[in-house]
């Protein structure tokens, strides 16, 4: 296939939502997809995480990051999907509606149009410097991905003792990095009043790499004039203490990678900072669908699989047809920050039937209330862990059927607990 050729559907992005939405359509509905990523090594995030737990609601095994990766690449590859690493797509233009994609490789530009273009570009974890974590400019400091490229990418040496920033599921993936790299977890800081991972997960981590959880607290100041020797923790009641390390993990603090989405021109979502979508995965612009931890940043690789899978009818429906609906605005009120997908279509299910919401404080089990308006759609009674903030909820969606085309926004709320 030339630089220049004509395809059914684009896909920026080569992690798991994007593979796994290229084999779809490629063997479900017979189009010509083709795949660009930035990478020299399409995957995504599982490629640098060794940790076994991907595949198991998608594929129903059980993989490493890596052996995930290479499972998602080879099944698209061999459904005829066309990857391109080593490819960042710099511009997306519309003229009479085919989209002209732009960009650079290794051997200088390329272009190429499709019917559809579809946004997977993920999620990445705010740096130390998008924190304002005051202090000095020392070696040692790494996100998540960072430290996990540095371990089993390139099998550098990391150091002896870590303080990890976060407490949610990804702070816990560090820990286990940290303890293969030989590096003991001193410490979990979290701003919050608890951990935000499952509850088994935290008793099997703290029981077998014996670190503590510091709650309502803060890293203040980082120490050290080459590398870090210790970090300083505030806590809400205005105590302070120094912990020793020489290793800091920022995990969590999720953004997505919305660059190219921001270039485009697309609507985005302040709050989950990637696009807006409706219950079929399409933005403002017509003809380009996000998905993937570009528009709900993060869930875990295989749901966000299952997600993409999801939406491929949608996709090869615009491809066929070129109908491009507009969706009713679903807003949600505390203790919730927001919820994918946006904006729903009546009667249009969205992937796998579900809502995501996100919270951004904890609250007591009690029921989640949807409304148009005065009336009533749906009530789901939360699980007995309550709303944890950094943690997704699922809701079902099958009240979208209910939902009056001509009626005012959707509102998502939280009953009290008594």
């Amino acid at each position: 296939m030339s630089a220049d050729s004509a395809v059914d559907v684009v896909i920026i992005g080569g992690g798991p939502a994007g593979l796994t939405l290229a084999h779809e359509l490629a063997t479900t509905h017979d189009l010509s997809v083709v795949v660009y990523d930035r990478e020299q090594q399409a995957g995504g995030i599982p490629r640098h995480s060794k940790h076994l737990g991907y595949g198991v609601r998608d594929l129903h095994l059980i993989f490493s990051g890596p052996a995930y990766a290479e499972r998602l690449v080879n099944r698209a590859v061999k459904a005829g999907v066309v990857v391109h690493t080593g490819s960042s797509v710099t511009q997306v233009t519309s003229v009479e509606g085919t989209h002209e994609i732009r960009g650079v490789d290794g051997n200088g530009t390329f272009h190429m149009t499709a019917t559809a273009v579809v946004l997977a570009t993920g999620v990445r974890e705010r740096p130390r410097t998008a924190r304002v974590i005051p202090g000095s400019r020392v070696q040692g400091v790494y996100t998540t991905g960072e430290l996990q490229q540095s371990v089993f990418i390139h099998h550098q040496s990391i150091g002896q003792r870590a303080v990890v920033l976060g407490a949610e599921h990804v702070s816990y993936s560090a820990v286990m990095t940290l303890a293969h790299a030989g590096v003991k977890t001193a410490a979990l800081i979290t701003p919050w009043r608890k951990h935000q991972t499952w509850r088994i997960a935290h008793l099997f981590a703290r029981l077998r790499y014996r670190f503590t959880v510091k709650t309502n607290a803060y890293i203040t100041d980082i120490i050290g004039s080459d590398r870090v020797t210790a970090v300083e923790v505030t806590y809400r009641n205005g105590q302070k203490e120094l912990v020793a390390c020489d290793v800091v993990v920022c995990s969590g603090d999720w953004i997505a990678d919305h660059e190219l989405a921001m270039r485009m021109g697309v609507e985005m979502s302040k709050e989950s900072t990637g696009p807006a979508v409706d219950t079929a995965a399409r933005t403002s612009r017509a003809g380009v669908f996000a998905i993937g931890n570009l528009v709900h940043p993060a869930i875990p690789a295989d749901a966000v699989a299952l997600n993409a899978r999801a939406i491929a009818d949608g996709v090869a429906h615009y491809v066929g047809y070129g109908k491009w609906g507009t969706g009713i605005d679903v807003a949600v009120s505390d203790p919730f920050s927001y919820v994918w997908p946006q904006r729903v279509v009546p009667n249009e299910m969205p992937a796998n039937n579900r809502f995501i919401l996100w919270a951004q404080d904890f609250a007591r089990a009690s029921q989640v209330v949807v409304r148009q308006g005065d009336r009533e759609l749906a009530r789901a009674t939360v699980k007995p862990d309550g709303v944890i903030p950094a943690r997704h909820l699922w809701i079902d969606g099958t009240w979208v059927t209910q939902v009056d085309p001509a009626g005012p926004r959707i509102t998502i709320s939280l009953l009290p607990s008594y």
